[in-house]
This record gives structure tokens, C-alpha cells and sequence, in this order.
């Protein structure tokens, strides 16, 4: 496992909004790099191949739909049907390995994002977790704006050769704003 240098410490298992502000009872969060929020996927061919599984912790899905480290996934449907659950018992699943999780909740209530969270931290170590949160209420250009800041934390974590799993959980219609999404999740984490 990769040492932890002191931007990873300070971020890991805080609550943030995408503009770094914090948005648990911890300290402000000093900046002591910056990266783009916007920049270049990594090539195709400098990607590794998929060889090391990441268990959801739900038996029928790992054995339909055997996820690895370096692959996107996504989860869809109606509301209310448990896609939720899933990227959350996905994360308290991680609790004995070395992936970092960041989860992203993006135009949620701040009492479904509180549960999400009391969930997390109940069930696992939640210091190798980053919530980065858009509620409802934020503005636009926050909602707009937290895939992008979670891919660049991720991307971060990436660079110094950790693993990543990145959850973007997004209960808003799927035309509102599915070009942004995709393009984020484009940039290849």
C-alpha cells in the first residue's frame, strides 16, 4: 500500500462539497496542490488490462456481472430500486482492502446523503472514503461541477498508484444531464 501524503490524509474520510469546502465538523481544507478539474483521459493503450476482481459484496452480482479494478460500470433504473443500496453496500465491502472509495452524491436530499454516510461509517473504516456532495439545494454549478471534482480527487489517488472506486449517485431524470456525467466519467479513473 502507498504511503498517505498530507492532501490525502487531510481529504480522506471527510465530507466535501466540489469546491473543497468542508461540510462535516473537521477543518478547513488547505489547498496545497491543485489539479484541473478538466483534463485528458489517459490514452487506451497506456491503460492496464482488467485483472483484479472488486467484490460488490452481493453473491448474484459478483457472479452475473464480475466487476474488476479499471472497469466502469453502470448501474441503472427506476427510482427507488435499490441502486443506492448497491453502491453502498459496494463500499462497506472494500473494509479490508486497499481500494480508496469516493462517493459522489450528486441533486440528493441531505437526509438521504446523511444515511449514506451513517451507513458507511457504521458498518466500515470510512477514513479511506471521500463524500463529495451536491445536494438539492446546491446550485446548478455545484451539481454541475461534483463528478468532476470527485473524478479529479480519484484521479489523484490514481496517479500515485492506488486503487479507486468512484460511486457517482445521481437520483435526477437520466436526460437532465446525462452528457455531463458521461463526460466525466469519460476522462477514464
Amino acid at each position: 500500500m502507498v504511503p498517505l501524503n498530507r492532501v490525502e490524509q487531510i481529504i480522506l474520510g471527510r465530507v466535501v462539497a466540489p469546491l473543497r469546502r468542508p461540510l462535516d465538523e473537521g477543518e478547513p481544507i488547505a489547498a496545497e496542490t491543485s489539479a484541473p478539474l478538466e483534463r485528458p483521459a489517459p490514452a487506451i493503450i497506456d491503460r492496464d488490462f482488467v485483472t483484479e476482481p472488486v467484490a460488490t459484496g452481493l453473491l448474484v452480482m459478483d457472479a452475473l456481472f464480475a466487476i474488476g479494478r479499471g472497469q466502469r460500470e453502470l448501474i441503472i433504473g427506476e427510482r427507488a430500486t435499490g441502486k443506492t443500496a448497491i453502491a453502498v453496500d459496494t463500499i462497506i465491502n472494500q473494509i479490508t482492502g486497499d481500494l480508496i472509495r469516493v462517493y459522489v452524491a450528486i441533486w440528493q436530499r441531505a437526509t438521504a446523503v446523511r444515511r449514506v454516510i451513517d451507513a458507511v461509517t457504521a458498518k466500515c473504516n470510512s477514513a479511506r472514503c471521500v463524500f463529495v456532495v451536491a445536494p438539492a439545494t446546491a446550485g446548478p454549478g455545484l451539481r454541475w461541477l461534483a463528478p468532476f471534482a470527485a473524478m479529479t480527487i480519484a484521479e489523484h489517488f490514481r496517479d500515485r498508484g492506488q486503487h479507486v472506486l468512484i460511486l457517482l449517485d445521481d437520483p435526477s431524470h437520466p436526460t437532465d444531464h446525462n452528457e455531463n456525467r458521461t463526460h466525466a466519467v469519460r476522462r477514464g479513473c
